[in-house]
């Protein structure tokens, strides 16, 4: 397994996500780079709505990052911002331009009774069709992220469905607590298609109608980091895990009777699970971000640095379990 950056790590560094640094200014994509070969990470994967001025990039730009991500020895990856068919298809031409090795587009909802999501499932198979041609032509492995509140069993059989190889799984290990579903147990279901993986860990709270998860560095939360790794490690050795640590949050009001009707995926099992992992109550006030309390530029830009520096340290441990018997790769 190679550990990469995903570059939601840096979104305040990159003046993204309400934050703008003023004192030296917003990274751009080959800073990005720059700081993964520093940190030696193995490679990158970009948000397309996290780059600044992507859509208006021609050739020659493209070309230029994809000499320096092979003069610092990354590879490079894509993430598109919506999972739409006509979008995919140039993203993915953009993606065999920047010679990234694959493009991940997350399944974002899938609301309904088994009816509805097999409707909505179809729906998106179809719209997929001219994009999954275009990376069959350039030989671009298109990976669909577990998104929030998509079961496994959902995406495994839109993967299946789809009959390609050249289509399969991007595992985040943190999103399956939004379904909310077990990690290993979404592992287990999803392991045989998955081409790369987010590494991330949620510190989970109560709230009035559900939890609220909230990013952390990793190996401080609730995720079972080793034991999905070791799930994944089974079916897919060589796969690319990265690095999220981004500062955000998201609820999930679980205990309302209009999001359990809109989702019948969840289980009491599941339901139980993770209110069990929350323990402790939600307090917008204490739990706000450094730069959400307006703190200086210096602060919030260490606090980042230094959850990546954190995270990175513990990953590679995590990844090196004898237990595991794990090699982490990087340059």
């Amino acid at each position: 397994m190679k550990l990469g950056l995903h570059a939601n790590a840096l979104l305040l560094a990159a003046g993204l996500q309400d934050y703008q640094p003023v004192g030296r200014g917003a990274l751009d994509a080959a800073q990005v780079l720059e700081k993964a070969a520093h940190y030696k990470f193995a490679a990158v994967q970009f948000c397309l709505q996290n780059i600044p001025g992507f859509p208006k990039w021609d050739m020659v730009t493209l070309v230029n990052l994809r000499h320096q991500a092979d003069e610092l020895g990354l590879t490079l990856h894509l993430a598109a911002d919506i999972l739409e068919g006509e979008h995919l298809t140039d993203v993915i031409r953009r993606a065999h331009t920047l010679g990234a090795k694959q493009v991940v587009a997350g399944l974002a909802e899938l609301k309904g009774n088994v009816q509805e999501r097999q409707r909505t499932l179809e729906s998106i198979l179809l719209s997929l069709d001219g994009a999954i041609k275009t990376a069959e032509r350039y030989g671009i492995m298109l990976a669909i992220e577990n998104g929030r509140h998509v079961a496994a069993a959902d995406l495994a059989a839109l993967i299946q469905a789809a009959q390609s190889e050249m289509i399969g799984v991007c595992f985040d290990m943190g999103n399956c607590l939004s379904v909310p579903e077990n990690p290993v147990e979404a592992a287990e279901t999803l392991a045989h298609y998955c081409q790369c993986a987010h590494m991330k860990d949620w510190h989970i709270f109560r709230t009035v109608d559900g939890v609220m998860l909230q990013n952390c560095p990793v190996g401080a939360g609730v995720v079972e980091i080793t034991d999905v790794l070791r799930v994944l490690k089974v079916k897919k050795p060589m796969i690319p895990v990265f690095l999220e640590t981004s500062a955000t949050r998201l609820a999930i009001p679980l205990l309302q009777d209009e999001f359990l009707k809109q989702y019948p995926r969840i289980t009491a099992r599941a339901l139980a699970g993770i209110l069990r992992r929350g323990a402790l109550v939600y307090n917008e006030e204490d739990m706000r971000f450094p730069h959400e309390r307006k703190a200086g530029e210096r602060e919030v830009l260490k606090w980042e640095e230094d959850r990546l520096k954190t995270s990175l340290k513990q990953a590679q441990k995590l990844m090196g379990t004898e237990s595991l018997t794990l090699s982490l790769e990087t340059v």
